[in-house]
């Protein structure tokens, strides 16, 4: 594979942040903000054009940072923007990741009963960004 630098990181005005990662083969989505209802609506935009802007052919790698402190769960419902973009031809690989271990479980638990799964929409969550990058690394190696 050809080494090219990463994209630049960007800020957006809702204090989220978009970084590359391994030559622009994983999508960083973080903010230090608190997730009111306008940076939530801002970070569902910003998941459905980095989706709707990845490369055909290439598996989607997303690490989604929510490990800031405050409310931590996104809402629910009006993802319509992000849930459009996820068409089901694309493989995807979430991480995200939260700070608190018994929220992971909560969250890893909800996650597993969310009614629309698909076999090619893998997701993981962790309390950490390092192991995060680490398993999407070990995804990026085995599919390659």
């Amino acid at each position: 594979m050809r080494m090219q630098p990463n994209k630049p990181a960007e800020t957006f005005p809702s204090g989220i942040r978009r970084a590359w990662l391994d030559n622009n083969q994983i999508a960083l989505i973080l903010t230090h903000a608190e997730l009111t209802n306008e940076v939530q609506s801002a970070w569902h935009q910003l998941l459905a054009e980095t989706l709707r802007e990845w490369p055909e052919g290439q598996p989607i790698l997303l690490m989604q940072d929510l490990s800031q402190p405050g409310p931590i769960i996104p809402r629910t419902g009006r993802g319509g923007k992000f849930s459009s973009a996820l068409r089901n031809d694309r493989v995807i690989y979430n991480a995200i990741v939260i700070g608190d271990g018994r929220v992971k479980r909560v969250v890893s638990h909800l996650m597993r009963l969310a009614a629309i799964r698909e076999s090619s929409h893998k997701e993981r969550v962790f309390t950490s960004r390092g192991a995060a990058y680490a398993w999407l690394r070990q995804v990026m190696k085995s599919i390659q």
